[in-house]
């Protein structure tokens, strides 16, 4: 039996990474290189079941699409190979078996699977998929994290990730509240 996910929220510069590693360094757990897969797939996916080798290459492309993942070192071969005899399926089943790939690759001594990527404004949908959902919600001082944004370059833009301090303040405000 696949194993829930448990989720690791947080703003940008919070300390997320380093909660991440030391996790993984000190329990039996795989921490995946963040990506969007699942909110691609909850938001492109709408049909919740995997029914037909059709459906699944479907949830395949969607998953592949997110240039992130490529990060995982999983080819879509992989995920079809180890699911086209499972059909049908439910998305959250999908998700713990890319999941469950991904951990017997590269860490198959981990108990559990944890995704460190803020999906905090999807949690409703997450807890819809998985239902007995566990969340870590890491939360820093919004002015260490405003700081720690301002200094530090985002790879995706080569700026850096925030110079307002009002609208992070917001961000973080409404991360907080959500």
């Amino acid at each position: 039996q696949l194993r829930d996910p448990f989720f690791i929220f947080y703003d940008s510069r919070s300390g997320s990474t380093f909660l991440a590693n030391t996790l993984t360094k000190h329990a039996r757990l795989a921490m995946p290189p963040e990506t969007n897969f699942i909110t691609k797939l909850i938001d492109n996916y709408k049909k919740r079941e995997i029914a037909s080798e059709s459906d699944l290459q479907k949830a395949i492309d969607i998953t592949l699409s997110d240039k992130k993942f490529s990060d995982w070192g999983i080819s879509g071969e992989e995920i079809m190979d180890e699911l086209k005899g499972i059909l049908p399926m439910d998305l959250a089943y999908f998700i713990k078996a890319v999941l469950e790939i991904y951990r017997l690759k590269y860490v198959p001594q981990a108990d559990y699977v944890g995704i460190k990527k803020n999906y905090i404004f999807y949690f409703p949908k997450l807890k819809k998929l998985f239902p007995d959902i566990k969340v870590v919600v890491l939360i820093r001082d919004g002015r260490a994290v405003f700081n720690s944004k301002k200094n530090s370059i985002y790879s995706v833009t080569g700026k850096p990730f925030e110079t307002d301090p009002v609208k992070a303040a917001r961000v973080w405000l409404d991360e907080v509240k959500k």
